[in-house]
């Protein structure tokens, strides 16, 4: 297995540093690095400090340590796994990087400043460093592109969720030049010494678990008008309803940021011009108003909530009112359902608003998850995995098809006019319609241009607990 005895994280940023006491709480002895600061702060003033003062060019890594002894939840498993990172910064400590096995890149999702920073780190590392990216959607190859060839080798996307220490998944992202060798040897530690759930993803926009749960975060905030809903009835309608997680849409927009969701789409609008439903990777006015005015999310004290979800933005106000429980008939009938399939069943065959725009959401993220394969992966049991391990709902796009049954989802999405692709029809009007079928030798899919369930490959040494339970094993 690959050993990683020294790391080093590069940004100490909420997601850096979170990803560097993630490494700590393995037991990694870490490099936390970040700019060198250009002003003293009137504390360092009084102290008499210089900008030459180590306290002073190593600031930013060491504020980022103390807040993480301080987050909720907690990054550090124990505070004492704190002495396993060491602050610097990268105008001093990148010479130090010849010293380390893994070196993550985690600053500002900014292309041109990736790049620049990674041909820097391209003078100091090791000829066996593994160097990655943390980027959540940036394009691997135009990164790569600044580093020497011999290093592209060794180079690819490491994308965390955050809080990295609770969050299973990570998605890898070889690049066009990656050894083989390299994704494989990084798996197989993230997943043993890391604890995390790894999916392989294709150098696109995005990748995998953003490309669906963005798309369906975007696709539910241009539809809430057509049904006349609420900001409150939005997220119980695809929240647990929908077998999400229960931050549904705005919750989960307002952990992550407004303006990181912001940046997020209009990147994707940009980058991916043959999507066929780019011109809905476009967010309405009244959210791009809250990005301009700085109600960017919890970091900022709110955006679509504040005061622990009290107070609610109004979209046509763009001012807070009192939160107002959900009345739609539909969302108190599923509310109580602890079984996620019997819930979203009941759910999407009611008759009102939030069901309808329920089943809405639902039905274009499948089939927008199943237009997505093999561009974004491999296979359908990657998009599932990351959905789970990434979103937190409790049944991937496919698992849930499965559920709902393939034959009457296709037929009543053909009747509502939808473009099913293909090769979903072809496996709703086969003797097998489902995309995951149990074979002797393990679990097999279906798949764009399949004439059978191909079997998925064999992980050894790991077992995924929801595959066991489809199989009927548990």
């Amino acid at each position: 297995m690959l050993v990683v005895r020294k790391a080093a994280v590069l940004g100490a940023g909420r997601m850096g540093t979170a990803v560097a006491a993630h490494l700590a709480n393995a037991g990694i002895h870490t490099l936390l690095l970040d700019l060198a600061p250009a002003e003293l702060t009137e504390e360092e003033q009084k102290k008499k400090l210089t900008l030459d003062h180590p306290a002073v060019r190593n600031r930013l890594a060491n504020e980022a340590v103390a807040g993480a002894l301080k987050s909720r939840p907690a990054a550090f498993a124990h505070p004492g796994r704190a002495a396993l990172l060491t602050p610097g910064n990268f105008e001093d400590d990148l010479p130090r990087l010849a010293e380390v096995d893994w070196v993550i890149e985690a600053v500002v999702e900014k292309l041109e400043i990736k790049k620049d920073l990674l041909a820097r780190v391209a003078r100091y590392v090791g000829p066996q460093t593994i160097v990655s990216t943390n980027s959540s959607g940036l394009s691997v190859n135009a990164m790569a592109a600044a580093l020497p060839e011999e290093l592209r080798k060794r180079f690819l996307g490491s994308h965390f969720f955050f809080p990295p220490r609770f969050m299973y998944l990570l998605e890898l992202i070889p690049g066009e030049k990656t050894d083989p060798a390299v994704v494989a040897a990084l798996q197989e530690f993230a997943e043993l010494r890391l604890g995390k759930g790894v999916v392989l993803s294709h150098d696109t926009p995005n990748f995998v678990a953003n490309r669906i749960g963005i798309f369906s975060t975007v696709y539910a905030i241009n539809a809430m008008d057509k049904y006349g809903l609420t900001i409150e009835e939005v997220d119980a309608a695809t929240g647990r309803a929908l077998a999400r997680s229960v931050t549904a849409t705005f919750g989960t927009s307002n952990l992550a940021g407004t303006d990181v969701l912001a940046y997020a789409v209009a990147s994707h609008y940009e980058a991916a011009v043959d999507d066929e439903m780019r011109e809905w990777w476009k967010l309405p006015q009244w959210v791009l108003d809250m990005v301009a005015k700085g109600y960017l999310g919890e970091k900022t004290g709110g955006s679509f909530f504040r005061e622990k979800r009290t107070l609610v933005i109004d979209p046509a106000t763009l001012e807070y009112r009192p939160w107002q429980d959900p009345r739609q008939p539909s969302l108190a009938a599923v509310a109580s359902i602890p079984d996620p399939v019997e819930r979203v069943k009941k759910f999407v065959d009611f008759d009102d608003e939030a069901a309808r725009f329920g089943w809405d959401v639902l039905a274009a993220t499948l089939v927008y998850a199943a237009n997505r394969v093999p561009e974004i992966c491999d296979d359908i049991a990657q998009i599932d995995r990351a959905m789970r391990w990434g979103y937190a709902w409790e049944l991937g796009p496919f698992e849930l098809w499965d559920a709902l049954g393939v034959k009457e989802t296709v037929a009543r999405m053909e009747a509502e006019g939808r473009r099913v692709p293909e090769w979903v029809s072809e496996l709703a009007a086969s003797d097998v319609p489902f995309f995951y079928e149990e074979k002797p030798g393990g679990l097999a899919v279906w798949g764009p241009g399949q004439k059978t369930h191909r079997l998925l490959p064999a992980r050894p040494r790991r077992v995924v607990l929801a595959d066991v339970k489809r199989a009927g094993k548990v």
